[in-house]
């Protein structure tokens, strides 16, 4: 959102809602929201699809041994191990009261998203979900000054 202020327009990010009118940010608070973001962005986009591929990579190795008498684990599903690690990373940062936290469950989300990709689509390897991340939350950054106000960025910016 955008406000006018005595001598210029005030930018106060739509992902946090904490600071009051009368404040106006400095580059300092900009970066450290939108490191903030890229980060939350990058660990969940690493932490719940490596929890998926390290369990897929566990279950055909437990299918590929002929004499295993162990049953193979059930299949994960490609929503809820990200939404668990979310839910989860949520509960941290909102412990921690943490003044930018909403640009951090924004961060979540775009992340979430990334780690529900099909692991058929892409290869199994962390690298590229990381790098897959990474795009998701440049392409954040850069959105976020055209989306104001739109309560679908997160999910639109994950599917580019």
């Amino acid at each position: 959102r955008y406000y006018y202020g005595f001598v210029h327009i005030i930018h106060i990010a739509e992902e946090d809602a904490s600071l009051s009118l009368a404040t106006a940010w400095g580059w300092t608070e900009e970066a450290e929201l939108a490191v903030g973001y890229v980060l939350s962005v990058l660990w969940l986009g690493i932490a719940a699809s490596g929890t998926r591929i390290f369990h897929n990579n566990y279950a055909q190795r437990i299918n590929s041994e002929p004499s295993s008498d162990k049953q193979p684990p059930k299949p994960l599903n490609n929503v809820l191990v990200p939404v668990l690690w979310a839910l989860f990373s949520m509960l941290v940062v909102n412990a921690t009261q943490y003044k930018h936290a909403p640009g951090l469950y924004n961060g979540f989300a775009v992340g979430s998203y990334v780690a529900m990709a099909s692991l058929q689509k892409m290869d199994n390897s962390i690298s590229r979900f990381a790098l897959v991340s990474l795009i998701a939350a440049g392409w954040g950054l850069t959105l976020t000054p055209f989306f104001v106000g739109f309560a679908g960025k997160s999910g639109f910016t994950s599917m580019l």
